[in-house]
């Protein structure tokens, strides 16, 4: 049984927010586009947005209810028992480290204990602005979690991180997400933050859920265009072929391909493959990343996929969109 439930509508400017999602003890991602509604969904959890209807209850508690019928429920935000890391943290500039911990109301104990759990105990007596990128997000962590919550909000918690600090900080903070045994929602606008540290990705564009899944089933069967894009993947076209769709040339279906599951040759290719004119190249890792026209896949050298030069490309699995 979940132990947050949300299912609430909320008239934006430009769209309406309408989204229903049951979290139990796990880390859910709210992954999409900027302006998609995500961060909305967090702040009406957490009572800082009032939905224009709909309902909100964790454990059983009813947080918010509107517009069902009976008597309007709105919770206010300090009774809620949330933990909320804000996208830039909003630690308090003139507070250490551990006076910053201790504002949610905890212990000299409490605070003591989450630092060092946290690794940041040697940095209790700094200020905010003598911190690293990935200290401020563990002291932000800190303090939403000294309020002993029942749920935890994480807004982008890993974009104000350059790329170094940002690899080195989301493996630690996927392990302590994974240990606290409480509803957990993050939102990011990268798919591979997400399928990092949850269990579970929803995708939402424009204030409404288009896919929710493990990562390995988004990557795997996409349900739409948008959330193939989302995941990585290049979508061509293709026909109905007996051992599967026949892709660059044409055709009626939209087909689903992730670069690791292309690999690029020099030359054109025989009929029924992907071929095209090399765009660029990049290393990624051992493999060398190549963008051909409309889609992306890989090699194991750069030597013949210069610029300019024809390739094609050899389709080890794909999915077709809507099948």
């Amino acid at each position: 049984m979940a132990v947050l439930d949300v299912d609430i509508t909320c008239e934006l400017r430009a769209f309406a927010v309408e989204l229903s999602l049951a979290v139990g003890e796990e880390v859910l991602a709210l992954v999409g586009p900027s302006g998609s509604g995500k961060t909305t969904v967090l702040r009406a959890v957490a009572g800082l947005h009032r939905p224009d209807r709909g309902h909100i209850a964790c454990g059983g508690e009813t947080w918010f209810d509107r517009g069902r019928g009976g008597p309007a429920i709105d919770v206010d935000a300090q009774r809620r028992s949330v933990g909320y890391v804000p996208q830039h943290h909003a630690l308090f500039p003139h507070l250490t480290v551990a006076r910053n911990v201790a504002f949610s109301g905890a212990d000299a104990a409490m605070v003591d204990s989450l630092l060092a759990r946290l690794r940041i105990a040697e940095l209790a007596g700094e200020r905010p602005a003598r911190l690293s990128g990935g200290e401020r997000q563990r002291v932000a962590l800190a303090r939403a979690l000294a309020r002993r919550p029942r749920v935890l909000l994480l807004d982008e918690p890993l974009a104000a991180l350059d790329a170094h600090t940002r690899v080195l900080v989301r493996d630690e903070l996927a392990a302590e997400l994974a240990g606290l045994g409480i509803p957990s929602v993050l939102v990011t606008h990268d798919f591979a933050d997400a399928a990092a540290l949850a269990g579970r990705v929803a995708v939402i564009a424009e204030g409404r859920l288009r896919q929710l899944g493990s990562p390995a089933q988004l990557l795997a069967a996409p349900a739409d265009r948008f959330v193939a894009a989302l995941t990585g993947a290049s979508v061509v076209r293709g026909r109905p072929g007996a051992g599967g769709p026949r892709l660059g040339d044409g055709g009626e279906l939209e087909v689903a391909v992730h670069p690791w599951d292309v690999e690029v040759r020099p030359g054109a290719g025989p009929p029924g493959t992907l071929s095209g004119t090399v765009v660029s190249t990049a290393l990624e890792g051992t493999r060398v990343r190549v963008r051909v026209g409309g889609w992306v896949g890989e090699a194991a050298s750069a030597q013949g996929l210069e610029p300019g030069r024809p390739a094609h490309g050899v389709v080890r699995r794909a999915h077709v969109l809507g099948a």
